[in-house]
């Protein structure tokens, strides 16, 4: 009943939109033919036909455009939050394939540490100057220990 709401509200705007329309257009007829209370008829009304025309019409749209820009947009949303929850899962995935992972900096940056001689384990990992920790990850440039520039 709840899925899919953003579409729902576009399709009860253009309803409601229709509904509107055929109430201005009843309304603009019977107001311009009605009688005055003694019986007597002035005949048909055409400036006053037309103006509530005209006028309910212009308000009927904006009223239904409202509503559609809101369905629109909690239609985004919903897509946006499934996009969202995607790329949270493939990140989880490739964290849990990573060997080492730690989250510094606002991404995850792979860090590998350095065997008991200080030495590098890998031929592509860097060593911070300041605390020697070893980072084999190219595109990392600070050390996430200490925040030391690494080459």
């Amino acid at each position: 009943m709840f899925q899919n709401s953003g579409n729902k509200i576009k399709a009860l705007a253009v309803v409601l939109f229709v509904i509107c329309l055929i109430a201005t257009l009843v309304l603009a007829i019977t107001t311009s033919i009605i009688r005055d209370r003694y019986g007597n008829s002035d005949g048909f009304r055409f400036w006053q036909f037309l103006g509530i025309l005209i006028g309910g019409s212009i308000a009927s749209f904006i009223s239904s455009l409202f509503l559609y820009a809101f369905g629109d947009l909690v239609e985004d949303v919903s897509i946006l939050r499934s996009y969202v929850n995607d790329i949270k899962k493939k990140l989880i995935q490739a964290d849990a394939s990573a060997p080492v992972t730690h989250p510094t900096g606002g991404y995850f940056q792979q860090i590998q540490k350095e065997d008991k001689e200080g030495r590098l384990k890998t031929a592509d990992s860097r060593c911070c100057p300041n605390c020697g920790l070893s980072i084999h990850a190219p595109q990392i440039h600070t050390c996430p220990r200490c925040g030391t520039y690494v080459e």
